[in-house]
């Protein structure tokens, strides 16, 4: 229920401080212009309520998110121009045992050009790749998550997420 639950909160968006997905998506208030307040809650019939508030406006993506790695970490979904955030992981993709590289493309819902963010895939699998915006960079973004090889030349990404906002 989490999962519905964090839409469902989001759309409502307590505090007003939600931003517009990747796509363009806003909440409920916003999209109404305020006219209509959106209110979520499970009330169960013979039970207490259950009173479970969840960020739906810093949400992180999980560890294990991420088709092909498992990161050290979860990501934030939103990160601050000219601070750096080192995203480390290990590849876990099992169609090949000589990954040397992965990259991180950002894509800005504006561009058709991506922000790239660089790393190197250690023999044992650990990359560790710093990630740093800068202010001419601020918006929203999906992520796109590339493994490359050895004279591999264009790939898929094995995952992409959003939203991402530079702030």
């Amino acid at each position: 229920m989490d999962y519905w639950n964090f839409f469902a909160q989001r759309l409502a968006d307590r505090r007003g401080a939600g931003r517009p997905t990747f796509n363009n998506y806003v909440s409920f208030p916003r999209a109404t212009g305020g006219a209509i307040a959106l209110q979520t809650a499970i009330v169960p019939l013979s039970q207490p309520q259950l009173d479970q508030q969840l960020d739906t406006d810093t949400p992180v993506f999980g560890a294990s998110d991420w088709r092909g790695v498992t990161l050290g970490a979860p990501v934030p979904s939103r990160f601050a121009a000219n601070q750096t955030v080192t995203i480390t992981g290990h590849v876990t993709a099992p169609d090949r045992s000589d990954f040397s590289s992965i990259d991180l493309a950002f894509f800005n819902v504006s561009s058709t050009t991506s922000v790239d963010f660089r790393g190197t895939v250690s023999r044992s699998g650990d990359f560790s790749v710093p990630v740093r915006f800068t202010d001419a960079q601020r918006g929203a973004y999906q992520l796109s998550l590339y493994l490359f090889w050895p004279g591999s030349g264009s790939q898929y990404p094995r995952s992409s997420l959003s939203t991402f906002t530079v702030e």
